[in-house]
């Protein structure tokens, strides 16, 4: 039998864009019900995407098809803005192996309490600010490893009900 055709630019993350609730995602341990997601306004267009605050997380395991080459690069791409003080991380890890890639998600630019407050009050959807990450993946995997992607969220302070990451 033939070898399955790999896409150019084919997504090995399921429901990245969180438009299936959280279908393909797992819930980390700790702090379940401050995951959410919400639907938000980015360049003249609704999104949804994951909220994530107080130290909860998701993750997802994925097969790599192919071994990476110069034919077969292994790129994460994805949107995300830190609305917390500390930085968020994404970590990619290999099952069985120690080393892991973690991206530091630093906090963005200050935003507007009061102003976020009255679109919220006014019906209206917070404005999504993401920075663009596209990160190569340089890890030693193979074809048929295991990676697993998770996002994490700094603690909150205990009088802080709203800091957190969104991504997508």
């Amino acid at each position: 039998m033939n070898e399955p055709i790999i896409q150019a630019n084919e997504s090995l993350i399921r429901n990245g864009d969180f438009e299936q609730g959280f279908s393909r995602w797992k819930k980390g341990e700790e702090n379940k019900s401050w995951l959410s997601r919400a639907r938000e306004f980015h360049e003249h267009a609704f999104i949804t995407l994951l909220k994530s605050g107080n130290k909860s997380s998701v993750s997802q395991s994925l097969e790599v098809p192919k071994d990476p080459s110069e034919q077969a690069r292994y790129v994460l791409s994805f949107w995300c803005e830190t609305r917390h003080t500390e930085a968020g991380k994404l970590k990619i890890s290999i099952d069985g192996q120690q080393e892991t890639l973690e991206i530091l998600l630093p906090p963005g630019a200050s935003r507007d309490v009061e102003e976020d407050q009255a679109r919220l009050r006014s019906g209206q959807p917070l404005e999504f600010n993401p920075i663009k990450y596209r990160v190569e993946l340089a890890l030693p995997f193979s074809a048929g490893d295991t990676l697993t992607v998770e996002v994490s969220s700094p603690a909150n302070a205990s009088n802080d009900p709203i800091s957190g990451i969104c991504i997508t």
